[in-house]
């Protein structure tokens, strides 16, 4: 078998075939069917390779057989997805329809089965390109059999095969699942977010520190192991099998009606990529280039976006050209990716709200900031159209499903913000310093780093000042300082909250996103280290009943792209742990800039009473008007996804303190009457 494939890397074909017949025949001298089967599935590809699609087939079909009768379902399904792909290509949709079909039943079967997330995720992750041939193939039977349906179904297991996990996760969420799990499991399961918190923050320190590789490469290896013993117990926690993801097109469309709401679906591949438009009443279809032409626009347009972000050009004299570039070039490239995304439904999107559904490069572009794809116009999408991000619609139904605790009416907004995160910050008794040096950061919301940790975000305090001021009195829980902390953030009062809002630094590790985070105070008032660091697991944790948690914070959007589960970071999380919508940022946003778009986006929710994703519009608007944040860098970068039809229930007038104050009138009355009736008793009885 080696032989055989240094043979092919060789390009040597004629000795490979013959290797790969003395391979066959060396199976069958032994009536070793399993060998047999993936010694024809590897002979089947190198003919396929070759350009020898007939002979491949039959390779395939003979292994067919014998992988049915070994009974490894790894193999038949590796078979069935074979025979589809190369009756797609010799004109024979239907057959490859039949064989895809099969090899997805069984995909589902194995995955309903495996009970850790984690394990679910990645299995889901090696068999997306099942998804993926099934969509071309029932797009290619539509284009032939137009009318019958076949394009619905593409559109349904396009949202088979997204966000599986986070979906699992909202129901259980939603549920509360976990109510049976044992007392040993659930204290396992704190000790273990307990340790790799620890470890996590241990190596962001080293990382910034930049100190010894072989001592970080130690630390991995610990994390790795509480990782691994993690995963096992998630598995006993989540025991039971998973129900497959069961959508029809009337239930997306349910969730469009009485509403001038469109759902612009994308899926990318490798020939040519979809697109689905669907309202309440319709559903069209339209074919896309392949998934190098769409992303490589996407980085394209990403890096004329992030062109400001980084140094502010104090360390790079190339920097103003480089910014001035990007500008000059923007409008070029915006259009570019607007034509080939919403070129096909430019007459159709009016001034509907736009639902967008993405995958792969798109996911790290603001759809709001595209042109609009009229060929002529200089106006954005945003000056016309409020759009929403969706991980998929069957999250958005499952959140809208599920079964929420009820909120206490006065508890409105939590804000964690302006952390303190180095024993040189001036808030630090025993190490006091100048605040003009505490402040000295640049106005970007950047991981920056000294010897002593992260650099303090200058407008932070100011931002949390500012939903409070708009926010009724007694509704809120600011927590500043020393006391924006993970005690506080992780507390169950947070979870009661309506709205969870942090303003610190984010931390993004997209190779590995269990190391991903918010930090939060990490010394205490004398100075001394404390852990700051909000990792993933303990989001995951978290029980929340928030109908919106904004990360005011950078990259906080981003996170491990993961083939058909998507972006896994801290937006996958908050939403897991219950939030209905998540408010995040796709770069590393301008703290000054994003101060004002957040006070403009709570006073259009909180005073006007305008929608999560209404209000959001309307900030970016209003920001974008200023001269000095007009371009897309400084309002673009927040992208609300999830529920987009909630409003916050904002009591109209806050009567605590007033309940307050007549109570204790009221007690220094009845004080006052007890001791007038006991001196009028004592002149009685004298």
């Amino acid at each position: 078998s080696e032989i055989a494939r240094v043979y092919v890397a060789q390009g040597r074909r004629d000795l490979a075939k013959q290797q790969f017949m003395k391979l066959q025949n060396f199976y069958e001298s032994l009536e070793d069917f399993r060998g047999q089967a993936t010694a024809l599935n590897t002979y089947g590809d190198f003919l396929s390779q070759g350009g020898d699609d007939k002979q491949a087939l039959e390779a395939w079909q003979r292994a067919l057989p014998l992988s049915e009768k070994v009974g490894d379902k790894g193999i038949l399904i590796s078979t069935l997805y074979s025979l589809a792909r190369v009756n797609l290509k010799t004109g024979n949709p239907e057959a490859a329809l039949s064989f895809i079909r099969r090899s997805l039943d069984i995909v589902e079967d194995l995955r309903a089965n495996v009970a850790s997330p984690d394990f679910r995720v990645s299995y889901l992750s090696g068999v997306r390109k099942h998804y993926d041939l099934c969509i071309d193939v029932l797009m290619t039977v539509d284009r032939a059999h137009p009318g019958k349906g076949y394009a619905s179904d593409a559109l349904l297991m396009s949202e088979k095969g997204r966000a599986r996990l986070l979906l699992d996760l909202v129901n259980e969420s939603r549920a509360n699942s976990r109510q049976g799990a044992t007392r040993e499991l659930l204290e396992r399961e704190r000790e273990l977010r307990g340790l790799f918190r620890a470890q996590a923050q241990y190596r962001m320190d080293l990382v910034s520190n930049k100190r010894d590789p072989a001592e970080i490469e130690i630390v991995d290896k610990q994390l790795a192991h509480f990782r691994g013993e993690y995963q096992q117990l998630q598995a006993q926690l989540h025991s039971g099998s998973q129900e497959p993801v069961s959508l029809t097109l009337q239930q997306i469309q349910n969730e469009l009606k009485n509403d001038d709401t469109m759902l612009l679906e994308y899926s990318l591949g490798d020939v040519r990529s979809h697109l689905w438009a669907v309202s309440a009443s319709t559903v069209q279809t339209f074919e896309l280039p392949p998934r190098k032409t769409i992303e490589d626009a996407a980085r394209e347009l990403y890096a004329m976006l992030t062109a400001r972000q980084g140094n502010e050009g104090q360390s790079d004299p190339g920097y103003q050209a480089k910014v001035e570039a990007a500008d000059a070039a923007y409008a070029e490239k915006a259009t570019k990716l607007s034509q080939i995304l919403l070129g096909p439904v430019s007459g159709q999107l009016g001034s509907r709200r736009l639902l967008v559904v993405t995958e792969g490069a798109l996911q790290h572009i603001p759809l709001d900031a595209l042109l609009i794809p009229d060929g002529t116009s200089a106006t954005l999408l945003i000056e016309k159209n409020e759009v929403v991000t969706l991980p998929s619609v069957a999250t958005l139904i499952a959140i809208r499903t599920g079964q929420h605790r009820p909120i206490s009416p006065d508890k409105l907004v939590a804000v964690i913000a302006d952390p303190v995160f180095s024993s040189s910050d001036d808030r630090v008794q025993t190490h006091a310093i100048p605040e003009a040096v505490a402040l000295a950061s640049s106005d970007k919301r950047e991981s920056q780093t000294r010897s002593a940790g992260l650099t303090r975000l200058s407008y932070a305090s100011a931002e949390a000042d500012a939903i409070s001021a708009v926010a009724p009195s007694g509704t809120t829980l600011i927590a500043k300082g020393f006391d924006a902390n993970r005690d506080v953030a992780m507390s169950r009062s947070i979870g009661q909250y309506q709205i969870v809002h942090f303003a610190t630094h984010g931390v993004l590790n997209s190779d590995r996103p269990e190391l991903s985070g918010i930090v939060l105070t990490s010394v205490d008032r004398d100075g001394k280290t404390t852990n700051g660091l909000m990792p993933l697991h303990d989001i995951y944790s978290l029980n929340l009943s928030s109908e919106l948690t904004v990360l005011s914070a950078c990259q906080t959007a981003l996170g491990k792209d993961i083939k058909g589960e998507g972006l896994v970071g801290l937006t996958h999380s908050f939403m897991s742990a219950g939030s209905n919508t998540v408010i995040a940022s796709l770069w590393k946003v301008d703290d000054r800039a994003t101060a004002v778009l957040m006070a403009d986006f709570y006073e259009s929710m909180l005073k006007r009473g305008m929608s999560p994703s209404a209000a959001l519009r309307s900030a970016k608007l209003k920001l974008m008007k200023d001269k000095r944040w007009s371009a897309p860098y400084y309002w673009a970068g927040f992208v609300l996804q999830g529920e987009y039809t909630n409003h916050i229930a904002v009591p109209r007038h806050s009567w605590r303190p007033v309940v307050l104050v007549l109570a204790g009138l009221c007690g220094l009355g009845l004080v006052t009457l007890m001791i007038i009736r006991k001196r009028l008793r004592l002149q009685k009885k004298s």
